[in-house]
This record gives structure tokens, sequence and C-alpha cells, in this order.
């Protein structure tokens, strides 16, 4: 079974992700990659061009397909938590929350390539983040740490 990443946009999914499943010697899959692949354009430019209904729809129906691969490391996009496929996340047994506090979203991830649709980082953040802590079955408090040391804290948990 795979093992899920959640987390806000920008909390490290993709970098955490890859060097995870090569220290376990498992696939490392991407929704957000494999969409910009499927539809030919980034997610910020297809989300513009079809809205929120129409992308969280393709991001689910990409997501489910993932199901189906090898077990691997899925990171889905962070607002995936708001779509159709809140459900289907819960077939992955270990949904792992990359949490950071209100303050570190604030200072730190406004220097980082946030999604053009999100026009206040306070009120995404607290429209997300209940969703991530009812769905995870670990968190891990990310604040001031580096890549590797989440990486070996979430080895750890598993």
């Amino acid at each position: 079974m795979h093992t899920l990443l959640i987390g806000l946009f920008s909390a490290g999914k993709t970098s955490v992700g890859e060097m995870l499943a090569a220290q376990l010697a498992l696939p490392f899959y991407d929704v957000d990659r494999e969409l910009e692949k499927e539809v030919g354009c980034s997610c910020g430019a297809y989300y513009k061009e079809v809205g929120e209904e129409r992308f969280r729809q393709k991001e689910s129906e990409l997501f489910s397909e993932m199901l189906y691969r090898p077990p691997g490391i899925l990171a889905p996009g962070g607002g995936i938590v708001l779509g159709p496929s809140k459900d289907l996340l819960k077939k992955c047994p270990k949904r792992l929350y990359l949490y950071y506090s209100l303050q570190e979203v604030l200072t730190t991830f406004s220097q980082r390539r946030i999604p053009a649709f999100v026009t206040d980082l306070e009120s995404e953040y607290f429209k997300r983040e209940p969703c991530y802590q009812q769905l995870a079955t670990n968190s891990l408090v990310c604040d001031g740490l580096k890549i590797e040391d989440i990486v070996s804290q979430l080895i750890d948990i598993l």
C-alpha cells in the first residue's frame, strides 16, 4: 500500500517524497507532476483555465489511477483535501502530515512558490489545516527542519 504525504502547498511534499522514496527503495508518485504532464501546462495555469471544480476533478481522477500503481510514496497537491478525493485518500493506510505552524507559513512560505489562486495564506491555512489533521495517521512538526531531518523522522515513524 502507498504512504501518502499531505500538507500545504510548498510544504516540501515533492522534495521530501523523492528523498524518502529513494531511502526506502520505493517509487515516488507526484500528482501535480502527472497532472502537468497530462494537461500540458502548469497546475496554476490549468486551474486558471478550467476553474477549481474541474481542476479538483482531474486531480481526483489522476490520484485514483495512481492508487493502482506499485506501492510507493504518493504526494498529492495540497488542496486535494478540499476536493472529491477526500475519501480516496483514506485508502492509503499511512497518511503523513507535514505540519507547519501558521507563523512558519506566514514567514517562510511567502518566500516560496505559492499557487497563483492563493490570495490569503492565513485563510488557506485555516481552511486546509483541519482537513489534514483529520486525515493524518501521523503528523510531523516541520518548523525549522531541513528536508533531510524531515525524511529521517518520517523513516522513524514508518
